[in-house]
């Protein structure tokens, strides 16, 4: 048993270090691509203040992003074809917040990059491994293997988390429009201070509603700017207000009394969710307590009765 724990240590090690390098390379990815992210942010707000022509969308970046961030997006433009682009990936990356024309490249770049890392660790860990029972080639395609899917479980993990915290804002966001439309503010200036203004609760809504800003001032209409939100985050509620903001632009009406009533009926929603979950909570707290409290108290009180049966048994038979 030893032995065979041996033969496979040199794998489990292999991969690990795959694993922690895909990891550390993510992490600086990240780290830079938040860091870029939040300069042009910033570029582009001052430039937006100043009237400036040159604020359209996806304005160029090369000479905002760093070395590695070049090297990943020449790797993927030589490697990954441009006809994926357009798939699971693409939609994964806006909702993570990376909608740079560059993104996709750097991302397909990072995964070659790690594929390639993954199977040079694996083959170097193989070559200690080599007669010990172990293939000779599943280390180094299993290293493969995992450098390629590494990226995408880590943006799927990002991208969720991004839309859950989307979706968590929105009630703060209805409240936060109906609130500037009470003071005298129209839609649009309601909707472009929100913004330019994410220091209010609103990160991600505020990001997205930076990135519809853009589409607006580059001559989209507002409503379809929207619209590319909420197909962008899949998010039912946000759809609905879009659709209720729309068709108050179009036919008009009281737009405080039809957002408090939205806001009420998304709080209400929000505080079913809430018991609905709690509830789940409680079901599965209570198999817990079955499983690990039950027999501790069997023990407590049908322990005695139980030794004393055993005894009387005992001297019964003695």
């Amino acid at each position: 048993m030893m032995g065979n724990s041996l033969q496979w240590a040199p794998i489990a090690i292999g991969i690990s270090v795959a694993l922690i390098s895909g990891v550390v390379l993510l992490g600086a990815w990240w780290l830079l691509q938040r860091r870029w992210t939040q300069r042009r942010a910033s570029a582009l707000a001052a430039r937006w203040a100043a009237g400036a022509d040159a604020l359209i969308e996806h304005a160029d970046d090369g000479a905002h992003r760093s070395r590695l961030s070049r090297a990943l997006e020449a790797i993927g433009r030589a490697l990954a074809p441009e006809s994926q682009g357009n798939g699971e990936e693409r939609q994964l990356l806006e909702q993570s917040g990376w909608r740079a024309p560059s993104a996709w490249w750097i991302f397909m770049g990072l995964r070659f990059a790690l594929a390639a890392l993954g199977l040079a660790v694996g083959a170097l860990a193989s070559v200690g491994s080599s007669g010990k029972g172990a293939p000779g080639w599943l280390l180094p395609v299993g290293g493969a293997i995992a450098g390629w899917l590494l990226p995408k479980l880590v943006l799927h993990a990002v991208a969720a988390r991004r839309v859950a915290r989307f979706r968590a804002e929105l009630p703060l966001f209805v409240d936060l429009v109906g609130l500037l439309q009470s003071v005298g503010l129209s839609m649009e200036q309601s909707l472009y201070s929100l913004g330019q203004s994410r220091d209010q609760g609103l990160d991600v809504i505020g990001h997205e509603l930076e990135e519809a800003n853009r589409l607006v001032y580059a001559g989209r209409a507002r409503m379809d700017a929207m619209d590319h939100i909420a197909a962008c985050m899949h998010d039912d509620d946000f759809l609905e207000l879009v659709s209720l903001l729309r068709q108050i632009e179009r036919y008009g009406g009281d737009v405080s009394t039809s957002l408090k009533t939205f806001s009420e009926r998304l709080h209400e929603k929000r505080r079913m969710a809430l018991r609905e979950r709690v509830g789940k909570i409680t079901v599965k707290m209570t198999m817990v307590m079955v499983l690990t409290m039950l027999p501790a108290l069997l023990l407590l009180t049908a322990g005695p009765g139980f030794l004393g049966i055993l005894r009387s048994l005992e001297r019964m038979g003695g």
